[in-house]
């Protein structure tokens, strides 16, 4: 799945860090970011009630 950002604005992204990167280092970035995206994307949603630990306490009697 490509990502949603255009090459020309994802090549912008990159040259705003100031890193001296060539079109294929850039291009490989892109394909990476398009694998990081998804997971962007989930880290602000929330999470079901079921994606919490279960919390059991039971203190030892003694």
């Amino acid at each position: 799945m490509p990502p949603s950002l255009d090459p020309v604005a994802f090549a912008a992204l990159v040259a705003a860090t100031g890193l001296p990167l060539d079109a294929a280092q850039i291009a490989t970035l892109r394909e990476g970011y398009a694998l990081v995206e998804p997971l962007l994307e989930r880290l602000h949603a929330p999470l079901p009630r079921e994606a919490e630990p279960a919390l059991i306490f039971k203190p030892e009697q003694v």
